[in-house]
């Protein structure tokens, strides 16, 4: 996948630290955690459609031991001409539910940058998507830490509404509100995992009407993270379930019990709302 993916001059100019494993997505991403764990910074590249193969390794292999292997999903979103089998649509929501995993997408080249060097100083389990096309680039005089988890806010003219949306979208939909002198507060959600509560709580006391642009699948995606944790401020639908977390070794009677999924833990609360 070098030529698709980009990566012949890197391959060029680091043979030593280029390897091509074809299309063995599962090989490349255990590879890459046993490097991290030998003390390498590996970059995994994958097209966002073929990323599902290596689920399973995603999963247990780097995000359950938390290793320190960055991932770029590459041709995320709406592909094109590329075929229906490449529409890299379901990552968000494939990626969503892994415990120890940071998901993300810069909306420039220069913000690209910056989440990469974000990336690798985490040394966590850390995806940056990024989409098929071209970004005006040009390299950072220095790079600077994003806080994990934080989004961005930009406002034009008195704002009326709120988008939030991710990507190359977040500066197409800034410039189509200053040529429509739309007032917009326009929220770049550059991480879906986490996601920023802190301003999601900032943006709901502004009592503005909230629309949340994704060019991914719904569900499971920005607007399903967005609406699980709305609920949380003001709990419509109480939910038990298991955390965000690994679970570990158990019976399944001492699991339920310690993960609050038991039958008793059911009616616990729901005798609280009685």
């Amino acid at each position: 996948m070098a030529q698709g993916s980009k990566l012949l001059e890197f391959q060029k100019r680091f043979p030593d630290r280029f390897f091509d494993c074809g299309i063995a997505e599962q090989h490349a991403v255990t590879m890459a955690c046993a490097m991290a764990l030998g003390g390498l910074k590996p970059f995994v590249s994958i097209y966002s459609s073929f990323l599902q193969r290596a689920y399973d390794q995603v999963n247990h292999d780097m995000a359950r031991m938390n290793v320190g292997v960055v991932i770029g999903i590459d041709r995320c979103g709406l592909v094109g001409d590329d075929g229906e089998t490449h529409q890299g649509v379901f990552d968000i929501a494939m990626l969503r539910s892994v415990p120890n995993l940071i998901l993300s997408q810069p909306k420039d080249a220069k913000e690209a940058q910056n989440m990469i060097y974000t990336a690798f100083d985490s040394k966590k389990p850390f995806c940056i998507r990024y989409p098929r096309g071209n970004a005006l680039y040009a390299k950072n005089k220095s790079y600077s830490l994003i806080p994990i988890g934080s989004w961005e806010k930009f406002v034009v003219g008195t704002p009326t509404q709120i988008v939030i949306t991710y990507g190359p979208d977040v500066d197409h939909v800034i410039n189509k509100a200053r040529e429509n002198k739309m007032g917009l507060l326009v929220v770049n959600a550059r991480f879906f995992k986490p996601i920023d509560e802190v301003m999601m709580k900032d943006l709901l006391k502004m009592d503005l009407s909230i629309t949340v642009y994704e060019t991914d699948v719904k569900i499971g995606g920005l607007s399903s993270a967005i609406l699980e944790f709305i609920n949380t401020l003001d709990e419509k639908i109480h939910i038990i379930g298991i955390e965000d977390h690994y679970v570990c070794h158990g019976s399944i009677r001492s699991l339920r019990i310690q993960e609050g999924i038991s039958t008793e833990c059911l009616f616990e609360e729901l005798e609280k709302h009685e």
